[in-house]
């Protein structure tokens, strides 16, 4: 059985322990939070995702890796990005 699971990204760099093969659907400003919404199956074992921010005009040394999730608009730009090792 699958659920749609709300995190919250509290940092430029959050890592989120989330059930195994959850699938990321949407980032989105949800209040005064920036948010994602992901479709899991709750008795899968969970495992460690790294969830990357980063603001308009910020230089990224390295883009391996990463795999685009969204933009989220603020007051401030947020691209966001699922660091993939």
């Amino acid at each position: 059985m699958n659920y749609i699971w709300k995190y919250t990204l509290k940092a430029m760099h959050t890592t989120l322990a989330i059930p195994k093969g959850g699938n990321i659907l949407s980032v989105q400003f949800q209040g005064n939070e920036i948010v994602m919404w992901v479709l899991v199956d709750p008795v899968m074992e969970k495992v460690n995702r790294n969830i990357i921010m980063f603001w308009t005009g910020e230089i990224i040394s390295d883009t391996e890796g990463l795999d685009y999730l969204g933009t989220v608009q603020t007051d401030l730009v947020y691209h966001v990005f699922e660091l993939v090792i």
